[in-house]
């Protein structure tokens, strides 16, 4: 049997020699001081609590990596921004399959017609006819993509500008890169194609308008005289 060694009598007694000579402050430390010593004290007597080392021992336990992932954990800096904390979870599954959690359903006394296979019906789905709204949204989405593909190639193309003078000329050679960009898109030739055809519409409404109100007019003038002309003769008729 190995027999424990005790110096607590000669510390203390080394104490009372030290106090004697003046090397030891009886005074108390103040402030962050006091904080840090408490601190200490309290750990140093958690650690002489127990018999055998281990992580408590550490006077800071959140810097030691046996608590990596537990509640004492605080990654440094570097760590925590070159890496996670803290591994992903591990599967639902041994297999690595995720198992759905599905809301149970309602009974059919409480449902009131919520699921659409209630009523089962046995005739095929209407087939899907888009209506003019959806076919303007999708024109305009295209629009949109080709408009885009055709900047990011036409500022690729376009030379570095030199002087302030040629922004007139730089914009005028980046519209005729989107002009020629643009010309093999389907979608914008459509659109070209309905507005001027609606352009030639409204102008050929607009001369139709023109040539009814040049009529009426030439109507207007012509009863008036009409009006005048057997005005004059009933004048005559009475003298």
């Amino acid at each position: 049997m190995v027999a424990t060694l005790d110096f607590s009598d000669d510390m203390a007694e080394l104490t009372v020699e030290l106090k004697k000579a003046g090397k030891l402050d009886d005074e108390k430390p103040k402030g962050i001081a006091a904080r840090e010593a408490a601190e200490v004290a309290a750990r140093q007597g958690v650690a002489d609590e127990k018999r055998m080392p281990n992580i408590w021992n550490n006077p800071f336990p959140e810097w030691s990596l046996e608590t990596g992932g537990s509640m004492f954990f605080i990654p440094d800096a570097e760590r925590y921004a070159w890496s996670p904390s803290l591994p992903p979870p591990p599967p639902p599954s041994m297999l690595g399959r995720r198992r759905l959690r599905l809301k149970p359903r309602l009974p059919l006394t409480l449902s009131n017609h919520r699921y659409k296979d209630e009523h089962p019906n046995i005739w095929p789905p209407d087939q899907f006819s888009p209506t003019q709204d959806h076919y303007k949204s999708f024109e305009q989405k295209l629009l949109t993509y080709d408009l885009y593909k055709g900047c990011v190639e036409s500022l690729a193309k376009m030379p570095r500008q030199e002087f302030a003078k040629d922004d007139y000329r730089h914009r005028l050679k980046f519209g005729s890169f989107m002009e020629s960009a643009l010309r093999g898109s389907v979608a914008w030739r459509n659109w070209r194609r309905r507005e001027s055809r609606k352009r030639k519409n409204e102008e050929q409404r607009k001369q139709k308008e023109r040539e009814a109100e040049a009529r009426r007019k030439l109507e207007k003038e012509r009863k008036q005289k009409l009006a005048e002309e057997a005005l004059r003769l009933a004048q005559d008729d009475d003298d």
